[in-house]
């Protein structure tokens, strides 16, 4: 995939702004605060339906702005030049057209321009709790499997309704007896789920490791080989683990979530573990370590999806290289170099390692008016 133009109206910091690509390595350079990350994250909303950097769709507003609107024109190696136009106004929501067709669910741009983001707060992927963790798989499956978002979306409307449920039986309004309604959807979209994210993490597990050794993510404590691996949250059930268990059983969990107002088995528990020579990641790795292991995830993330779509995402680092010490920022360029295009973000420019070079583009864009 290769982005050739990014169009914005009243996104952020721009007025009115057109940002023309090439292939390759696409280093945007400028002094903080000029709209470098705001030019990553529009692609990212174009290609995704959502902000990398905020949950209110409102944000991506120009202040004093009734809407903001994005355009990306790409090419794909398969369906050749495409277009998709993301436009969220403050009362209304979000609009999209996909090769200038209207569309009414962001579903439909599960796909079609895969991206893939890192920023220095990806950080929290290795430092974080568990739901950062369960996001970027979540993320990963709405890329590059049909049909994962309308699971999810199903699996979360149960446990909302369960949740709910769960309060007014605590209050005496419900009658416990209808747990038993929400306990099979549940659990059938929760295996689901949990089965997708395990054969999922199975396949970016090499590639991570891979990516680790590539970027040095050892130190004293060893060579740097990583391991991930895939954990339920679920409370035992009579010694067992609750996949084993059928809807039925889990009656036995009713008095505590009762008590508690809240589901207490399910794949909204879970997490995944990286261990760096043998030892918790979170505890044991340092700074550049952590931040040397989120670059491997993202880096495994590229080529998986690679793998599984037969196309190659565009790869966007917003200001990565000033987080890295010299060694790992030689071997990151390296590693992206050779991929169909890489955009990124600093406040200079770098010293290329040999046989590395990138189109560099200084901000700020000059804005265009119609």
């Amino acid at each position: 995939m290769v982005v050739h133009r990014v169009v914005l109206r009243q996104f952020r910091s721009y007025e009115q702004a057109t940002l023309d690509l090439e292939p390759g390595l696409v280093l945007l350079t400028g002094p903080n605060g000029i709209g470098k990350t705001n030019l990553l994250e529009a692609i990212h909303f174009a290609a995704t339906g959502r902000s990398p950097r905020t949950a209110r769709d409102a944000d991506l507003i120009r202040h004093g702005a009734p809407l903001a609107y994005v355009r990306v024109e790409w090419s794909d190696p398969v369906a050749g030049r495409r277009q998709v136009e993301m436009a969220v106004h403050r009362q209304q929501g979000k609009a999209l057209r996909l090769d200038g067709r209207k569309r009414h669910r962001l579903a439909d741009l599960h796909g079609a321009l895969p991206v893939v983001y890192f920023a220095p707060e990806s950080l929290a992927l290795v430092k974080a709790g568990p739901g950062t963790r369960r996001a970027f798989l979540d993320d990963l499956l709405l890329q590059v499997e049909p049909g994962y978002g309308q699971l999810l979306q199903d699996y979360q409307r149960a446990l909302v309704q369960r949740n709910q449920l769960l309060r007014e039986i605590r209050a005496g309004r419900a009658s416990p007896a209808l747990l038993a309604i929400w306990d099979e959807p549940l659990y059938r979209h929760g295996q689901e789920v949990r089965q997708r994210r395990r054969r999922l993490l199975d396949e970016l597990a090499p590639r991570a490791a891979a990516a680790a050794r590539r970027v040095e993510a050892g130190g004293a404590l060893g060579p740097g080989e990583l391991q991930l691996a895939y954990r339920t949250g679920d409370p035992p059930l009579a010694g067992a683990p609750v996949e084993a268990a059928s809807p039925a059983d889990l009656e036995a969990f009713h008095p505590d979530e009762v008590a508690r107002g809240v589901t207490l088995w399910g794949p909204q528990r879970d997490d995944f573990s990286l261990c760096l020579d043998g030892q918790d990641a979170r505890a044991f790795a340092s700074q550049g370590q952590q931040r040397a292991l989120a670059l491997a995830l993202t880096l495994a993330e590229v080529d998986l999806i690679r793998a599984r779509l037969g196309r190659w995402p565009v790869l966007l680092l917003d200001d990565v290289l000033s987080e890295l010490d010299a060694r790992r920022r030689r071997h990151l360029l390296q590693a992206v170099a050779p991929l169909p295009q890489v955009i990124l973000t600093a406040t200079d420019e770098p010293e290329w390692p040999e046989g590395v070079a990138a189109r560099v583009i200084r901000l700020p864009l000059e804005e265009v008016h119609p």
